[in-house]
């Protein structure tokens, strides 16, 4: 995939970030965030099929859970990206600060699985209309955010999965989520 969202390109605002602001690293750590999901995509979908075997199910599972470390790793470098792009922000108390519930990291993860989607639905003009519009949904709050970031009103997230994949969190232990 050459191009992060094929051909459903993300609004002006975020597109001239990408390219601009963002530098080529962003870009090419957006890139590769899709490439990613392309693949998380193509193993969900093969390990559904009801005629695996077990052992291969077990494998495409295991694939499954390195491929979302890999895309966990790589919506939490683009979000050092974007700290290291914007500087320093408001604190999250600061009655200012613009506050979002997802890193942009995680948006533009949002972005790429709807583009995904629209991919798949595309001879189905009702699902990938209604894709259209909730990327259009979250691309006004990528936007919103990263106006807020230029003007130094944002709040710097970082994007943390929970998940460990391969290992049992604390959590999974004790019955307790911790920090």
């Amino acid at each position: 995939m050459s191009e992060p969202f094929g051909s459903e390109r993300p609004s002006t605002a975020v597109s001239t970030w990408l390219t601009g602001e963002g530098g080529d690293a962003l870009g090419a750590l957006v890139r590769e965030l899709h490439a990613v999901n392309g693949r998380l995509w193509a193993l969900e979908d093969a390990v559904r099929d009801p005629a695996l075997p077990p052992e291969a199910v077990r494998d495409h599972k295991r694939s499954i859970d390195a491929a979302n470390l890999e895309r966990h790793a790589a919506i939490a470098r683009i979000d050092g990206e974007v700290d290291a792009a914007f500087g320093p922000q408001r604190a999250p108390d600061d009655p200012r600060a613009v506050l979002d519930s997802q890193s942009v990291g995680a948006m533009v993860d949002r972005l790429s699985v709807i583009a995904l989607k629209i991919a798949v639905f595309r001879d189905d003009v009702a699902r990938a209309s209604a894709q259209r519009a909730r990327a259009a949904l979250v691309e006004r709050c990528l936007d919103r955010v990263i106006d807020a970031l230029r003007r130094g009103d944002g709040v710097a997230q970082s994007f943390d999965e929970g998940k460990r994949y391969g290992t049992r969190s604390s959590s999974m232990r004790t019955g307790r989520w911790s920090e």
